[in-house]
């Protein structure tokens, strides 16, 4: 689960800013509230981001984006890192980008959670060239500790607990200047205990799920292990909303006759491990990859329609032949259907209510909401232009913040519970439309269309 992100120097935010799922003290739906009893802590399982056009609802999806490839993925020998810092001031275009992340590692699930749980601070400082700073903490229930403190120009420390392990310094020597030491100690394939708590981190970063429309490849659990006769639940719910679709299957595709272009599938499969399937968006279209050792398979998902004449009862689509609406749900669904089943990791979705009905926008999120309990693990994130789910009766004021973009051009976040004003029986949304709350667009439109 996330505790706390926080970024500086990224895209539009410029000073620092923090999301923070820290549930506060207000009662409101306390019942769905995740627990941690080793910190006594208590969780929001989800966040709802909204803010005005470029206010930076994106930004902060795509930071995410951004240091999860830096950590699974690395840069290549004598890459830049193209970190993205704020452009509207020279002289934080120098300065270092920075992230944090508080994060919590279940090794259990369900009740098996409790007493499981391990609380990690792992923050870098990057600039284009090299990494910069770089440091994981241990939060114990009653005291931290540094496992290791790499900064520029002094001497990486180790805790005492894996300072004796010989392989961290080996990993250590071999760490590249563009290359997070997380990164390389995961690649490395240490699987010593001295090294586990390295592990179980990179290992979180592997579970954290990003979403948008215009991400190429999912490796969502859900498609690792669905296979024509375990689509039954996605089926169901896309018949009960009127979508037409009757069935849902995967059909062979001849790897001469692949319609992507070369190196598409290398690329598509190269931080994914063996035996582990992604789906692949390719115009419209989606494909489920798999490799085992070399041989890669490859299957088109397509969707079945019921036919209204009495010749055939149902009538093949390609995916591209659906509506809009119908193809984003097939991306979302698995993403709540995981969230629930598996009761375990942080999925992070931009612009959740693109191409989909308000209402049912709503659904899914009472759906996941509704599965929510002191001893989830799971947590959505996201953001959305949606005012209707601005709504006390489903979300709680902490479970919802707002980008706003200042004068000068900078993004800040802003969590509705830190407007003492907003009272449990107050109408957020009225207050935000209003511009009350920020992240709004400002739109003098008595002069907007003046140049006519």
């Amino acid at each position: 689960m996330l505790i706390s992100f926080e970024l500086e120097n990224w895209r539009s935010f410029r000073d620092k800013s923090t999301l923070n799922l820290v549930a506060s003290r207000e009662k409101q739906h306390s019942n769905r509230l995740p627990f941690i009893e080793k910190y006594k802590l208590k969780l929001l399982p989800t966040t709802a981001i909204y803010g005005g056009n470029a206010s930076g609802k994106s930004n902060f999806f795509s930071a995410f984006r951004f240091a999860q490839t830096l950590v699974l993925e690395g840069i290549p020998l004598k890459s830049p890192i193209p970190v993205l810092p704020f452009r509207l001031d020279s002289d934080l275009e120098k300065l270092p980008t920075r992230f944090k992340f508080v994060i919590v590692v279940s090794t259990g699930q369900g009740v098996d959670t409790i007493n499981q749980d391990e609380c990690y601070e792992y923050s870098f400082a990057v600039s284009r060239s090299h990494v910069i700073e770089e440091r994981l903490i241990w939060i114990k229930s009653t005291a931290e500790k540094i496992l290791f403190a790499r900064k520029e120009g002094e001497k990486t420390v180790f805790d005492s607990s894996i300072r004796n392990d010989e392989n961290l310094y080996r990993i250590l020597d071999s760490t590249r200047d563009n290359q997070l030491f997380l990164t390389n100690a995961a690649n490395q394939n240490i699987e010593k205990y001295k090294t586990d708590k390295l592990i179980q981190v990179y290992r979180w970063f592997e579970r954290l799920t990003l979403i948008c429309p215009d991400r190429q490849v999912s490796t969502l659990a859900f498609w690792n292990r669905r296979q024509k006769d375990e689509l039954h639940p996605l089926e169901h719910i896309l018949s009960k909303m009127g979508t037409g679709i009757t069935r849902l299957d995967f059909e062979d595709v001849d790897k001469m006759a692949s319609p992507f272009p070369h190196g598409f599938i290398e690329t598509a499969l190269k931080p994914i491990p063996d035996g582990t399937s992604v789906l692949v968006t390719y115009f419209k279209r989606r494909y489920l990859l798999q490799r085992n050792s070399d041989a890669v398979s490859i299957k088109q998902l397509i969707s079945f329609h019921a036919s209204a004449d009495s010749k055939r009862k149902t009538i093949r689509f390609d995916l591209a032949d659906d509506s809009d609406g119908t193809i984003r749900v097939i991306d979302l669904l698995p993403c709540f259907l995981t969230a629930i089943e598996q009761n375990t990791g942080v999925y992070i979705i931009d612009e959740l209510d693109r191409s989909l009905h308000t209402l049912l926008v709503r659904r899914l999120l009472e759906y996941y909401l509704s599965s929510c309990s002191h001893v989830s693990r799971s947590q959505i994130i996201f953001t959305t232009h949606d005012v209707m789910q601005m709504d006390q009766e489903l979300l709680r004021r902490d479970e919802m913040c707002v980008t706003d973009r200042k004068n000068d051009g900078s993004t800040e976040l802003i969590p509705f519970s830190s407007y003492r004003d907003i009272r449990k029986d107050k109408s957020v949304r009225t207050s935000y439309l209003h511009g009350q709350l920020g992240g709004v667009p400002n739109l003098p439109l008595n002069d907007l269309f003046s140049f006519q």
